[in-house]
């Protein structure tokens, strides 16, 4: 495996995010299901949706997704197993250590095609521990169009086998 699994883990969450589901609630039950909350800072709620989080040993990349009736969100972290308390630079380099990408994409009406906005720089604070949980801060781009954005995540029990060519796809609420 590369160094890109993480961002490739995160953009196949971002692609797949239009899938359908059963039921209408943002929270599905199910094992390892937290949530993650994402809002413009300063500016109010994005969205708050189901999130799930695996682990990939191969390339010690700790990914978390959300998928939410409007919005998607995916974040790959470069993370030693177990997760402790630490902080993860959002950047372009995620081939260094404590290393984060960050990925959020608007999903206009029932198609899944649509830009996502990545981030440029920013912070995601881990606190170690289980169920995982955390915060992020930072400012995304796509195109020309950049937001700040802040969030957090909590509840998630992390799937050790997110090395897997298949992983289960969180489905967008309501398709």
């Amino acid at each position: 495996m590369n160094l890109r699994l993480g961002v490739a883990l995160a953009a196949a969450w971002l692609a797949f995010s239009g899938c359908a589901t059963s039921g209408d609630s943002e929270r599905p039950a199910g094992a390892g299901v937290g949530t993650m909350t994402v809002r413009r800072s300063g500016d109010g709620s994005l969205f708050s949706a189901a999130a799930r989080a695996w682990f990939c040993a191969a390339d010690s990349v700790l990914s978390i997704a959300a998928v939410g009736t409007n919005w998607t969100a995916a974040i790959a972290l470069r993370s030693p197993w177990p997760p402790a308390d630490s902080q993860y630079a959002i950047g372009s380099n995620f081939g260094a250590g404590d290393s984060a990408r960050l990925a959020l994409r608007p999903l206009p009406g029932r198609d899944s095609v649509g830009f996502a906005f990545t981030g440029r720089s920013g912070r995601v604070r881990l606190r170690g521990g289980t169920p995982l949980s955390g915060q992020f801060a930072a400012v995304v781009r796509a195109d020309k169009d950049s937001l700040r954005v802040e969030g957090r995540f909590d509840g998630i029990t992390v799937d050790r086998n997110g090395c897997a060519a298949v992983l289960p796809v969180p489905t967008r609420p309501g398709s």
